[in-house]
This record gives C-alpha cells, sequence and structure tokens, in this order.
C-alpha cells in the first residue's frame, strides 16, 4: 500500500475523511430536520469541516478539490431539507421555503465549487517537501480537538452550540495557517488572500440567508455570522496587507 514521506497511509486516512463529510452532509441535510434539531446542521458542518481539513493535512488535493465541489453541490440539497425547521408550510418545487433554499443553497453552492476547480487545476502545482518532526503531532492535537467539538454538538442546545461552532472555526483557521504553506507553499499573503475570500464569502452567505430567510433569522443569530465573517475578512486584509507592501482594500 502507498505511503507518504511522512508514513502515514493516505488510503486509510482519506478513506476515512470521505466518510466523515458524507455523514457531516448527511446530518445536516437530513437527520436535522428528521429528529427535529437544528444543532444537528452545526453538527454536520463541523464533520464536513474536519473532512476538508484532513485532505489539506494529507497532502490529498484531488480530495481536497472534489471535497469542496461535493460539498457545493450538497449546499441547495441541505438548505432545501431543513426549511421544514423554519417554515411551517414546505412544498416541494412550489412555495417560498423551497425556493428560499434553492437561492441559500446555490450561494453557499458558487465559492465552494469555484474554489474546488481551482484546486483540481493547480494540481500539479502542489510541491513534494518533507515535512518538519512537529508537523504531524500538531496536526493530530488541532484535529483532536475539532473531533472534541464535533462529538460536544450531540449534548445540549443551540446556545450552547454557539461557542462549539466559534471555537471549532478558530482551530480550523489555525490548522488551515498551519497546513497551507507546507502543503500547497502558500506565502503568507496567499493565505491573506484565501482568510478574504473565505470571510467575504461567509458575510455574503450571510447577508443574503438574512434577506432571504426574513423573519425566519433573527439579528442576534445573523450577528453570529456577520461578526466572525468580518473579523476574517479585516485579518485576511491586514495579513495580505503587510505582506504586499500595498494598503489594504476598502
Amino acid at each position: 500500500m502507498r505511503t507518504s514521506d511522512t508514513g502515514a497511509a493516505p488510503e486509510w486516512d482519506q478513506g476515512l475523511s470521505w466518510l466523515a463529510l458524507l455523514y457531516g452532509i448527511y446530518c445536516a441535510a437530513y437527520e436535522a430536520t428528521a429528529s427535529h434539531d437544528e444543532l444537528q446542521i452545526a453538527f454536520g458542518i463541523e464533520m464536513v469541516i474536519v473532512a476538508l481539513l484532513d485532505f489539506v493535512w494529507l497532502r490529498a488535493p484531488a480530495s481536497l478539490g472534489a471535497g469542496l465541489i461535493v460539498t457545493g453541490i450538497a449546499a441547495p440539497v441541505t438548505f432545501v431539507g431543513v426549511a421544514p425547521l423554519y417554515w411551517h408550510t414546505f412544498h416541494m418545487f412550489r412555495g417560498e421555503a423551497f425556493w428560499s433554499g434553492v437561492v441559500l443553497g446555490t450561494v453557499v453552492m458558487i465559492p465552494l465549487v469555484l474554489l474546488g476547480l481551482i484546486v483540481l487545476k493547480n494540481l500539479t502545482t502542489i510541491p513534494k517537501r518533507t515535512d518538519p518532526s512537529w508537523f504531524q503531532p500538531v496536526r493530530w492535537t488541532l484535529r483532536g480537538g475539532l473531533w472534541t467539538m464535533v462529538l460536544a454538538f450531540r449534548v445540549g442546545d443551540w446556545n450552547s452550540g454557539v461557542p462549539l461552532v466559534i471555537g471549532g472555526a478558530a482551530l480550523a483557521l489555525t490548522s488551515l495557517a498551519i497546513a497551507l504553506p507546507y502543503r500547497i507553499a502558500v506565502k503568507p499573503g496567499g493565505i491573506g488572500r484565501f482568510l478574504m475570500f473565505l470571510g467575504g464569502s461567509a458575510l455574503v452567505v450571510t447577508c443574503v440567508a438574512k434577506a432571504g430567510a426574513g423573519r425566519h433569522m433573527s439579528g442576534s443569530e445573523a450577528m453570529v455570522g456577520v461578526i466572525p465573517a468580518g473579523l476574517l475578512l479585516a485579518i485576511g486584509a491586514l495579513i495580505a496587507w503587510k505582506r504586499s507592501g500595498k494598503p489594504p482594500p476598502t
């Protein structure tokens, strides 16, 4: 069986990560509505994030690109699937609930699919390099923290889950900031632009979701997405500016 230069078994690791990704989509798209538990949406999203981060750390760009595309394509299905949690009346292929889910899911799908296509297009540009000795221990530490947060979603309610979402996002970004320079040779300026892309995409998705959901999303719920997205956009702009010597975009 083929192994990487770090001694890991990518086939097994990637297989487990694909299972985590597909199970996360299942939880968000179906289990949340079937159990009438909206916390399963956050649980599923965290599972997907863990799987995509694993692909980065494993130096598996083909799986990463395909995983991003699969996640993006699943977004409209997920939003339509959870619509009955927020609308009292739901009908397939007609009505506000169905079409709101389609529109919001499409807004999420576009940046994910675009990012996945970019990753797949640049497969041949990813260099092979030996990892430093601390790389794998840090990977498993961060991975363990993320899995702890994922499992913690199985208890509690939405309010107790919000800190877990924010903490998981912080760990995920830390993981990306460490892994990208070593796995895909992304320079700090590129990381800054990537964070800007993530923050801007999250901001657009949240604003469109608020506009589309209307009374079904409170202002405090919207702020859970707007504030972290805005901070991520600002941090990314600052990093890109410091590395390029140019003023940050306004």
